[in-house]
């Protein structure tokens, strides 16, 4: 005879409570404030409020989540995945060089442009103009440069160049537009600034912190993915890093917060990333795709930091409100 403990009994149907009030956020307002977000698990005290009749508002807290609860959360969590969304192709002119093919693909509004050569020309560089920007990338040894960017429109059409050789027109469509959720962030300095997201419900250093060192392409640790993630090659070329998630997956509740980390810079400024440096002070933009339209673009700046001391953790990732 299987004997069971009432404490477990207990949590575990307090996890289940906790779910099932999770699931019907969408109809009446959510109790449970949750604070991390572990593989579609909740792994934090919550704090159950109860509207009691007659009395006071009062607060208890409940039990961590279990094992028991993480399951059946991670079950829920299945059921906001829509289906996945089908690569789509491109048209781009092939005149660019005898037996040299430019090609265009799209996936959930990341566009990726990519060139292959006959010849190696390592070290030449492809140029890409899209909505304003010019981006760049350089051609490896085997012949091929490639750039992947975020679009914002259904239809796209971009310039694709390289210096001495010609330029060449694509067009490459968007058609689920409608489908995700979308921000990008970018600058014009050939620096590293690496784009932070922390998911409703998650918090930083967990799952559904998604970032450049843990991009979540395969969405087994969070909602959404890092899937653009573009340097400048040059100074004024256009750099890129991009987060999406499928409206499908998105929570009808909770925010998201995006932080900046200029990596170059890193954690105890030195060089020309700091005082008088060429890159102390670098701006850099948000921008965000929501249901299809294009969002205000927000303009920010990393700051001039002194040179050679530590900087705070909420300075070293500077939030974006």
């Amino acid at each position: 005879m299987v004997s069971w403990d009432r404490g477990v009994i207990r949590r575990a149907r307090s996890d289940v409570i906790i779910a099932a009030r999770l699931a019907i956020q969408t109809a009446r307002p959510m109790f449970c404030e949750i604070s991390l977000f572990q593989g579609f698990g909740m792994f934090q005290d919550c704090r159950d409020t109860l509207e009691l009749t007659g009395r006071r508002r009062r607060t208890r807290t409940s039990p961590p989540v279990t094992a028991i609860g993480a399951s059946v959360l991670a079950l829920m969590a299945m059921t906001l995945g829509g289906p996945a969304h089908a690569r789509t192709d491109g048209t781009c002119e092939n005149r660019l060089a005898p037996a040299m093919v430019v090609t265009g693909s799209e996936e959930r509004g990341a566009a990726t442009i990519r060139v292959v050569s006959p010849e190696s020309r390592q070290g030449m560089t492809m140029h890409l103009d899209y909505d304003g920007e010019t981006y760049g990338a350089r051609f490896d040894e085997k012949g091929v440069a490639q750039i992947s960017i975020a679009v914002f429109n259904k239809s796209n059409d971009m310039a694709v160049s390289v210096k001495g050789i010609g330029a060449v027109k694509c067009s490459v469509p968007f058609p689920d537009i409608d489908n995700v959720y979308r921000v990008v962030m970018q600058w014009h300095d050939p620096v590293k600034i690496d784009l932070h997201v922390i998911e409703p419900f998650a918090m930083e250093g967990a799952d559904g912190h998604v970032y450049p060192g843990r991009p979540n392409l395969s969405l087994d640790h969070g909602l959404g993915q890092l899937d653009v993630v573009t340097d400048a090659v040059e100074d004024d070329a256009t750099a890129e890093q991009s987060y999406v998630v499928d409206e499908s997956r998105r929570p009808p509740r909770g925010i998201f917060l995006f932080k900046a980390d200029y990596a170059s810079r890193g954690s105890v400024p030195d060089g020309e990333f700091c005082g008088e440096g060429k890159y102390a002070n670098v701006d850099f933009t948000l921008v965000t795709l929501d249901h299809g339209h294009k969002q205000m673009t927000k303009k920010y700046a990393t700051g001039v930091m002194a040179c050679g001391l530590p900087l705070p953790h909420d300075v070293e990732f500077q939030k974006m409100k």
